[in-house]
């Protein structure tokens, strides 16, 4: 179990840790499952920047999950109230899953945090009305279908709109998706079509980068509807940030990308969506210089566009070519 470092304020800080003032960004946290995530990014934070626990970044953050209940033994998890159950008693009559997640709930609350179930990463705007978050988290988005269903293209896209309407410009949206060395490009297109789900709600890449247990420790990966870590997260993960977009910015783009659908149907006589050159014309924008490409993914009807980039790191500059 995660848990912050509790230094004494009297302490002198030393040189080497970088000072925060503890007014932290809003965040709000899509589809935790266990919350490791949660307790991971408190603890790294924290622990980075000394915080005492009245000035802890868990205040900070509403940490949700979809689900209720547990798959083990579909127990709720909002009848796991430590406060009420001797923790030895729960662990009796409770699963392991059940008890961790229970745990890890109780602990998130006693920080500073919000716990919250049944939140829709689609429908965050309704579900959080007259609220806005600076910064909006979900890792390995996933609905449990196969990719050749196609569900989860829809789904990004419905996040990135539902994320708009909660947002300011500037603020950023962390997601984080399986990327294999080998098919990289596949699931960026293919299975998540993340440039275009992003562009379309006025979105531009800022940082592309590493995301693992080194990164974050502490945080473990469960796949959907499973208590298992899906194979493919194991051969890597990145965590893209997404900025919103100056509405003036992205109207540009916008007209900028129907004019190029305009040039194309000039020159070749076939009418193309402008959607299709709007993740290249919202990129060209970006403070960060990142290349958006376009390759045609088991023959869907378009082609699909993906960021490339020339490092996993911190930065998404790419390379020239």
């Amino acid at each position: 179990m995660a848990t912050a470092t509790v230094v004494s304020s009297t302490q002198p800080v030393p040189s080497s840790v970088q000072i925060c003032s503890g007014h932290h960004k809003t965040r709000l946290l899509i589809g935790e499952g266990n919350f490791s995530f949660a307790l991971a990014l408190i603890h790294k934070h924290d622990t980075k920047h000394r915080h005492p626990p009245e000035s802890s970044l868990a205040h900070s953050i509403t940490a949700t999950e979809l689900k209720a209940f547990c798959d083990s033994c579909n127990h709720t998890y909002s009848d796991l109230s430590l406060a009420f159950i001797d923790p030895g008693v729960l662990k009796q009559i409770l699963c392991n899953t059940c008890a961790e997640i229970a745990e890890s709930m109780e602990e998130l609350e006693d920080k500073g945090a919000k716990v919250k179930l049944k939140i829709n990463g689609l429908t965050i705007d309704q579900q959080f009305k007259g609220k806005t978050f600076s910064r909006i988290h979900w890792n390995c988005p996933h609905d449990g279908s196969s990719y050749q269903q196609q569900s989860l293209p829809p789904i990004i896209e419905s996040f990135f709109s539902s994320c708009a309407k909660v947002q300011n410009p500037k603020d950023r949206v962390h997601i984080t998706l399986a990327q294999p060395p080998d098919k990289w490009a596949f699931y960026q297109g293919y299975i998540y079509n993340i440039a275009r789900a992003a562009s379309l709600a006025g979105y531009q890449i800022l940082k592309k980068r590493r995301f693992d247990d080194s990164r974050y420790p502490g945080y473990h990966h469960v796949q959907t509807n499973r208590d298992t870590q899906a194979a493919v997260t194991d051969q890597g993960m990145r965590e893209f940030v997404f900025q919103k977009m100056e509405p003036a910015v992205f109207r540009r783009c916008l007209q900028a990308a129907e004019q190029s659908a305009k040039n194309a149907l000039e020159s070749s006589g076939i009418r193309v969506d402008p959607h299709i050159f709007l993740p290249q014309e919202v990129t060209k924008s970006s403070e960060k210089t990142c290349q958006v490409r376009s390759k045609h993914f088991n023959n869907p009807p378009e082609a699909r566009s993906y960021f490339y980039c020339s490092t996993d790191e911190d930065s998404s500059d790419c390379e020239s070519s």
